[in-house]
């Protein structure tokens, strides 16, 4: 490995960022062995504490991974997209917001009664048995990479003719055509093992594990107005998640309760 072009930023972002260059271009390919971190020390004249931190941030990112007893590999030629639990905004804000190009293919389309979409679903959404519910089945992609597989929920009464309308933002959707804005989720998410058609959708990689999140969206009104099931490859999204201590005191001197859902500002 050549010397590295001097670069501005702290040591160990020269080093994450000389690495990163490297993985773009194609000099380093997937499944590349990178160089063991005495190595790494001493071409940068550095700490073994700044090497592990730059190799830590480019885990992190899904840069690389490391095997117990083997070294260090290149896992992916793109860093792992952003994707901020603590703050409402659609899928393809998400996606342009870490500089990417959002789009998306309906996979499918249907009405049908609640019962049949199951208890969950009419909970989530607060419906009665007789009710009919919107499903859609949706393909959502990162730069034409595959990177979630959404099913989502609605009560057709809700939102009347949606399955005649063409978007390619619900969250816009639900605002402009039903004067609905969604200002806070109550979600949940587990790592799980995805099936056989998951699998084929995402593209995924033998063994490769997937993270399942359900969200309810709440209308302005705090009425459930959505049910979203949404199953994505654990490789290719970073989850960040922002949480603080409520310090507001009510005027009785009794801490409020803090509230788990998550808010717009």
């Amino acid at each position: 490995m050549k010397h590295p072009s001097k670069a501005s930023g702290p040591a160990y972002y020269q080093i994450k960022t000389h690495f990163v260059a490297k993985i773009r271009q194609g000099e380093w390919p997937l499944d590349f062995r990178i160089p063991a971190e005495p190595a790494i020390q001493k071409l940068f004249a550095v700490s073994r504490g700044t090497v592990q931190r730059a190799l830590l941030e480019l885990e992190l990112e899904g840069y690389i991974r490391r095997e117990h007893g083997k070294g260090t590999f290149v896992a992916n030629t793109t860093a792992r997209v952003p994707y901020e639990l603590s703050e409402i905004a659609s899928f393809s804000e998400q996606i342009k917001k870490a500089g990417m190009r959002p789009s998306m293919t309906v996979l499918g389309k249907c009405q049908l009664p609640a019962e049949e979409a199951g208890d969950r679903v009419m909970t989530a959404l607060d419906a009665k048995r007789d009710e009919t519910i919107v499903k859609f089945r949706i393909l959502r992609l990162a730069d034409e990479s595959p990177i979630s597989l959404q099913t989502v929920f609605l009560r057709n009464s809700r939102c009347p003719e949606i399955m005649r309308v063409e978007f390619s933002s619900l969250f816009k959707l639900y605002r402009e055509r039903y004067g609905v804005q969604i200002l806070e989720t109550d979600e949940v998410l587990w790592a799980a093992s995805p099936t056989t058609e998951e699998a084929g959708l995402l593209d995924l990689a033998p063994n490769t594990h997937v993270v399942v999140r359900e969200r309810v969206s709440f209308d302005q009104h705090k009425a459930p107005f959505e049910f979203v099931h949404t199953v994505a490859p654990e490789d290719k999204l970073r989850y960040h998640y922002h949480s603080a201590k409520n310090q507001q005191v009510l005027s009785s001197g009794k801490p409020m309760r803090k509230q788990m859902r998550k808010r717009t500002s």
